[in-house]
């Protein structure tokens, strides 16, 4: 069994708190009550966040880290990583041995009951699939054929409820709200909150003025993002970089966006370096998303996107410092796709209901069904069941069953799912 528990279970238990709570006691006696496990942080960083542990008489507020063993605190060089300095308690599964820190270790090898780790070892043989999985979905192909539409329509009308509230916050403003979109779905979620922060951060007047030559653009985004303000390679870009900031920020009173941008567990293509100075690239090349975008009529007028590339500085390099092997880094075709189904289709669909101009809903409905079938974990669930994925349209569609339906197990209210539950009952009446 213990060669089944990893980190992964360990994060499970602790978020769902399923060990024994009993006299809990740290390795070196101290009586421990927790209060509040915090929060999941799938970021870079200790595992759970602004957690609430009471060590004896005294109540702290910080984070727990989480290790299958005691010493792999030391083994992951967490000591000297500032973003664990507000670690209040160490969480493992085995105490191998003491080590020098300036919080006590709970130890949780004999407090989990057999049953939750039965019951994980069973969810693990059965990940990727759904509840109905066996239940041949196949046989209710239709009911999936007439309801997809809804479906698409369903979680575009999510994403636009979203939007319209955005819209408030920055006050109607049409091209800051599609700049900030395209640049968070251009990064991807982990930075999003960051990138949108330091686009916020730029005001109007400046990015007009400084769009016009790239490089004072770079240095303008860069210094903002606060990447300028580290401890980085001699290199001499980057020393002019600094040095052109300098001067904008003593220009126009610039104060750096408060949002930190997240390297850990990310391939180097979506590095927040690389992301952000393709979208310095873009907003050169583009000088308003918005008008460009209501300008189309068809997903491929947008094809300019995949060829915008990052500086010569970046062909080789995704990250401040030393040259490597030289690719030239554009958005490319994949990365286009996504952001006219994430971006692009939401935001037409958005302005056309904001404005009651229909025909810019349906254009973004048509563009769905142009574009090809996203791929992924959830479209290959289903694909496995055999459900029609052909499209971009179903793609979209299939996501909203299984975030709005499945993952919510609400079985009840899915059309598929009361289908098969009806066949099920005509079943045990004729036996």
């Amino acid at each position: 069994m213990k060669q089944f528990v990893n980190e992964a279970l360990l994060h499970y238990i602790w978020a769902h708190q399923l060990y024994s709570h009993r006299s809990l006691k740290s390795t070196d006696g101290q009586s421990i009550q927790v209060v509040y496990p915090g929060k999941l942080n799938r970021n870079q960083g200790p595992d759970f966040s602004d957690a609430r542990i009471r060590v004896g008489d005294t109540l702290w507020i910080g984070h727990i880290e989480l290790h299958v063993q005691t010493t792999d605190w030391e083994m992951h060089k967490h000591s000297n990583d500032p973003n664990y300095r507000q670690v209040v308690l160490h969480v493992v599964w085995e105490h191998d041995q003491d080590i020098e820190s300036e919080f006590p270790t709970l130890e949780l090898k004999s407090r989990i009951p057999k049953w939750v780790l039965k019951t994980k070892e069973k969810q693990k043989e059965q990940s990727g699939k759904l509840i109905c999985s066996g239940n041949q979905p196949s046989r209710y192909l239709s009911i999936w054929e007439n309801w997809k539409s809804e479906l698409a329509e369903q979680r575009l009308l999510q994403k636009s409820d979203q939007l319209l509230s955005d819209l408030k916050k920055v006050k109607g403003n049409w091209e800051l709200l599609s700049r900030i979109q395209f640049a968070k779905q251009l990064v991807g979620p982990v930075n999003a909150e960051a990138m949108e922060s330091l686009l916020q951060s730029i005001p109007e007047s400046v990015l007009r003025k400084h769009r016009a030559v790239l490089f004072d653009l770079e240095a303008l985004m860069f210094g903002q993002a606060g990447m300028l303000e580290q401890d980085l390679p001699t290199d001499t870009l980057i020393g002019l970089y600094a040095k052109q900031y300098r001067y904008q920020q003593k220009m126009h009173g610039l104060v750096p966006s408060y949002g930190s941008f997240f390297f850990h567990r990310m391939r180097p293509g979506n590095f927040p370096t690389l992301r952000i100075a393709q979208m310095a690239s873009c907003l050169h090349q583009i000088p308003s998303l918005m008008t460009w975008l209501l300008s189309v009529d068809r997903p491929q007028d947008l094809n300019l996107l995949e060829s915008i590339a990052a500086s010569n500085y970046w062909d080789c390099r995704y990250r401040f410092g030393a040259a490597g092997h030289k690719l030239i880094k554009r958005i490319g075709h994949q990365k286009k796709e996504q952001l006219i189904i994430n971006w692009a289709i939401p935001i037409l669909y958005t302005y056309g209901r904001y404005h009651g101009v229909l025909p810019v809903q349906r254009k973004s409905l048509s563009w769905l069904v142009a574009l090809s079938a996203e791929d992924h974990f959830i479209t290959r669930i289903f694909e496995k069941e055999a459900l029609t994925i052909e499209n971009a349209h179903d793609s979209q569609a299939v996501i909203a069953l299984y975030k709005n339906y499945c993952q919510e197990k609400k079985c009840m209210e899915c059309k598929i799912g009361k289908a098969m539950l009806q066949h099920e009952q005509i079943n045990i009446i004729r036996k």
